[in-house]
């Protein structure tokens, strides 16, 4: 969480130029006469808006759980299983932890819901450059002013696509130390968590490192491996 947001923080230029630069170079696919992009902007919006809502509930869950569970166990204990001090009232502890809780959920779906809105969106341009070409190549020319359209628009097509791919090289720059954050994280859990299993520990505590490990699995899928694929596909076409 600190290397995510550490890197939204130093790439904030460059961000926010990414930003300024969606504003004012994406094509308006709304208010476009083409069924087709309607239909792909539809399902790809559709699919970030499923990703916000199920991490959006699936967090609201684990926090609700975890100040919950002392009540449901009738005994004091936190949910990251951490050791309270005894000159450090369990109280105090709770506060502390359930806040980090909070501060790493909100922060590291924010980065990563971000993440997977942008390509979505990327993806969507895509899209639609693929389309405007296909139609361009459809078309017949049979008179000058054919000739002079089919000029203009190649010309549109082609500074389009080249702005894409820049648009592409700085956003994964504005996203590497995010991503290198994400990798060490997965790595060095399935590290610890192999190496817990390995010393035969409760079956309680395998099932937790499972479905850790599987948490962090679905969500890097979800929000980094399919919005991804939507670009790999379209920009590939």
């Amino acid at each position: 969480c600190a290397l995510k947001i550490a890197s939204a923080g130093l790439q904030q230029p460059m961000m926010f130029g990414l930003l300024e630069k969606r504003r004012l170079y994406f094509w308006d696919i709304e208010s476009s006469n083409v069924e087709e992009d309607k239909k792909y902007h539809k399902k790809v919006l559709g699919y970030v808006s499923f990703v916000t809502w199920f991490f959006l509930v699936a967090s609201v869950f684990t926090c609700c759980s975890y100040v919950l569970q002392p009540i449901v166990l009738r005994r004091k204990v936190l949910g990251f299983n951490t050791y309270i001090p005894e000159n450090i009232s369990y109280y105090v502890m709770a506060v502390y932890e359930f806040y980090a809780m909070s501060l790493v959920c909100t922060g590291v779906l924010a980065f990563d819901l971000s993440v997977a809105y942008f390509l979505c969106l990327i993806s969507i341009q895509w899209k639609s450059l693929n389309t405007e070409i296909k139609n361009i190549l459809d078309g017949n020319i049979d008179t000058l002013e054919d000739k002079k359209l089919f000029k203009t628009k190649t010309i549109r097509c082609v500074e389009h696509h080249n702005f894409l791919k820049r648009y592409i090289k700085d956003y994964n720059k504005s996203l590497s130390m995010g991503l290198l954050a994400y990798i060490l994280i997965f790595v060095m859990s399935n590290c610890l968590n192999l190496f817990i299993v390995s010393n035969g520990p409760e079956v309680r505590e395998v099932v937790r490192c499972i479905l850790y490990q599987f948490n962090l699995a679905n969500e890097f899928i979800l929000t980094y491996a399919v919005p991804a694929q939507f670009l790999s596909i379209e920009k590939s076409s």
